[in-house]
């Protein structure tokens, strides 16, 4: 088919006879690369806008050649045209056409088009050992203080859209209000998403439980794996409040907490009806040293040490709990 008729159907100056002949172009199978050929070059020719959606020249291709089949359904007692059925057909088959005409133009414009250079995103990571503690501020100017046997890995530099960060282990987030940006920390299966709010993470890949504890503003909880039996929802706290992630469980706690437990920030050691179990792991872990038992006795034990040497921690308890050690370089014997 000529180039003119077709610029004539696509512009409505093609007489009943030549739209009809348009139609039975189109639906010829053995047409399908003169049909390419010929539109593509009249699109081209006739300066059609190829930056715009393709949805919209389909559109067009598609109401006048529905108007051209209505006119023929009016007169096919006399013209002997196609069955409905058919005519839906070679409608489908036209559209189909033209999507094929406009994907490749589309293609051919994208790979004329200079590809931007993709930036790797360079990660620090902060890694505590057991017995240091330390602070950092972010490049957003969020504080995070990591605790021992704990770490972070952060980006140089966050994108646009959001701020995201790693730990294992625990920290406490003073994070930089920045609401186009939402601060992310992944722990695990977890992940807490904030804007504006300091919160303590307790995430120790060791550990069966993961605990978030909320002390200003407001933070969103998420499961990672959506495998939370009894919260397949985010949750939602507020300060005082807390969760605490069950991982053999699969399974979240909403509850409140004492806030003095998030106290070791400031130098505190807080120990709350503390049996002999947990003073060791948080010693051990504060300050880097190895136990030994070689009696172990059943105690309870309420205190708090803000900033204080091993030895006189240690003596504290044994004043007020009766129990024995003794004290080495980097090595505690309890009998």
């Amino acid at each position: 088919m000529k180039k003119k008729k077709v610029w004539k159907y696509l512009h409505n100056h093609a007489s009943e006879k030549e739209a009809m002949d348009f139609i039975d172009w189109i639906k010829d199978p053995a047409n399908k690369d003169d049909i390419m050929e010929v539109m593509g070059t009249s699109w081209d020719e006739n300066d059609f806008d190829l930056q715009q959606s393709s949805n919209k020249d389909s559109k067009l291709v598609y109401k006048k050649i529905k108007a051209s089949i209505a006119k023929q359904e009016n007169l096919r007692n006399t013209l002997q045209v196609h069955k409905p059925f058919q005519v839906w057909k070679y409608i489908t088959a036209a559209i189909v056409v033209f999507g094929a005409w406009a994907g490749f133009q589309f293609y051919q414009s994208e790979i004329n088009k200079v590809e931007e250079p993709i930036v790797a995103v360079a990660y620090r990571e902060k890694v505590n050992p057991s017995g240091k503690r330390s602070i950092l501020t972010l490049p957003d100017k969020s504080r995070i203080w990591l605790n021992s046997g704990s770490s972070l890995r952060y980006p140089d530099h966050f994108s646009d859209t959001a701020r995201i960060v790693y730990l294992s282990g625990e920290a406490f987030f003073d994070v930089a209000k920045d609401s186009l940006r939402p601060f992310k920390v992944i722990s695990g299966d977890i992940v807490t998403v904030a804007v504006g709010t300091s919160f303590n993470i307790r995430a120790f890949p060791d550990k069966t439980d993961v605990e978030v504890a909320l002390t200003s503003g407001k933070v969103k909880i998420e499961n990672t794996h959506n495998n939370v039996k009894n919260e397949k929802e985010p949750v939602f706290l507020i300060p005082g409040e807390n969760i605490v992630y069950r991982k053999d469980l699969l399974k979240i706690e909403k509850g409140h907490f004492d806030t003095n437990s998030v106290s070791w920030k400031d130098g505190i050691i807080y120990l709350k009806n503390a049996g002999l179990d947990e003073i060791i792991e948080k010693l051990s872990l504060w300050y880097g040293v190895e136990f030994e038992v070689k009696s172990k006795a059943k105690i309870l034990y309420n205190g708090s040490f803000e900033r204080k040497s091993l030895r006189h921690v240690m003596e504290g308890i044994s004043l007020a709990t009766g129990i024995r050690y003794k004290l080495d370089e980097k090595k505690v014997t309890i009998y």
